[in-house]
């Protein structure tokens, strides 16, 4: 898939209107920006400051909201996350999904993933982005371009 196309369905196991899956890249964006907003303004607010852009001191400041969880097979990808301050963990290979979904959840973490076939219970869908790109690189780039992450404060 091009990232301006859409996933088909069967990427997810949810498939309730507003499925992931069925998003393209720009409804991802949007979908995650917003979901993330309030979050980013509270860690903003706990920083003391009455100005949440002053409050913004360093990448790990800006970034210090979103927390991510990584499948074994993206380590290229969580080493060049941590190297821009994200807050960045990879389960080991061979880690059962479930405690790919308990992570998510228990530390509101997204969880980042090349497989389509990814199957999470209960609430975790909503904590799963499928990465479209298939390079370290480009998946930096666009875990950047979907999530807003700030590179130079």
């Amino acid at each position: 898939n091009r990232p301006s196309e859409a996933v088909t369905p069967s990427a997810f196991s949810a498939s309730a209107p507003g499925d992931p899956g069925q998003l393209t890249l720009e409804q991802e964006r949007e979908r995650w920006r917003a979901r993330l907003a309030p979050q980013a303004l509270k860690a903003a607010s706990d920083a003391g400051e009455d100005d949440p852009e002053s409050a913004l001191q360093s990448k790990k400041d800006v970034n210090g909201h979103l927390r991510f969880v990584l499948t074994s097979d993206l380590t290229r990808l969580m080493r060049q996350m941590r190297g821009l301050g994200l807050d960045t963990v990879i389960l080991p290979e061979g880690a059962p999904v479930q405690q790919l979904a308990r992570v998510a959840l228990a530390e509101e973490r997204v969880v980042l993933t090349r497989s389509r076939k990814m199957q999470l219970a209960g609430r975790a869908p909503e904590q799963l982005y499928w990465l479209r790109s298939q390079a370290a690189d480009a998946q930096m780039r666009e875990v950047i371009d979907v999530f807003g992450v700030v590179v130079d404060p």
